[in-house]
């Protein structure tokens, strides 16, 4: 079996609706370790408005679980990030050196409101890789945009975007026909990750080992290390550019 890496959480403390307490975040570490994880990009939200934390209260979480993970000796790897919700300045603020890319990098997962029609998604992603950015979609199996359009999921590919589901929605957790959306883009091979989206332990759809396996099974090991492995520790090996 090979390695899993998760790269869209929030279990970060007291930053978004994710983990409420440093206590909380080290069970939902815990329970990442159990499904094999070995290493987390956490991702807490920034959306205007609504979850704003500071880059100041970010590394002061970051700071506190880093060291409480050493202190446990917990063998899971931390690397910081965001779900930067998609805004029409994006590239301006990450221009400025606002530090919402994933680990460093030109990575930037992105996340779309359900509303937004796909003119907006192809223009904000065309900003980004037009700023030398590199986005990933968060769980665009939610988008009703995309149901049941694999062409526009596609020319979004060809544009440079990436694709992340949710582990929970390729199980079925979240009813047949998100199901079905994620296994109809497995099947095209137009996944580049397959995450948790981590909140809370009463999340549905978190074991990502369970989800490995049975993509593993259904669409062949090879596939399934690329989404699960491979193409998050590219991620996680870049330097900043």
């Amino acid at each position: 079996m090979f390695d899993i890496y998760d790269i869209h959480t929030h279990i970060l403390p007291k930053l978004d609706d994710g983990a409420k307490s440093l206590e909380e975040s080290i069970k939902l570490l815990e329970f990442e370790i159990e499904n094999k994880v070995k290493g987390v990009i956490l991702t807490p939200h920034y959306r205007k408005n609504m979850f704003e934390a500071s880059i100041q209260n970010r590394e002061r979480s970051w700071q506190a679980l880093n060291q409480e993970v050493k202190k446990r000796k917990l063998p899971i790897k931390l690397y910081m990030g965001c779900e930067f919700h998609s805004k029409r300045d994006m590239v301006e603020l990450l221009d400025k050196g606002v530090p919402f890319t994933l680990n460093k990098t030109k990575n930037v997962l992105v996340e779309f409101s359900s509303e937004d029609n796909f003119s907006y998604v192809r223009e904000q992603i065309f900003k980004l890789r037009s700023g030398g950015y590199k986005p990933i979609i968060a769980h665009i199996e939610r988008y009703p945009a995309f149901k049941g359009k694999l062409n526009l999921v596609e020319e979004l590919i060809d544009l440079g975007a990436k694709i992340q589901i949710t582990g929970g929605a390729v199980l079925g957790d979240y009813g047949f026909f998100t199901k079905r959306t994620c296994h109809q883009l497995l099947k095209n091979h137009l996944v580049h990750f397959v995450a948790s989206d981590l909140h809370h332990l009463s999340n549905e759809g978190i074991e990502l080992l369970k989800c490995a396996k049975y993509i593993s099974k259904k669409y062949g090991e090879e596939y399934a290390r690329e989404i699960f492995e491979t193409n998050p520790k590219e991620i996680i090996g870049e330097e900043k550019r």
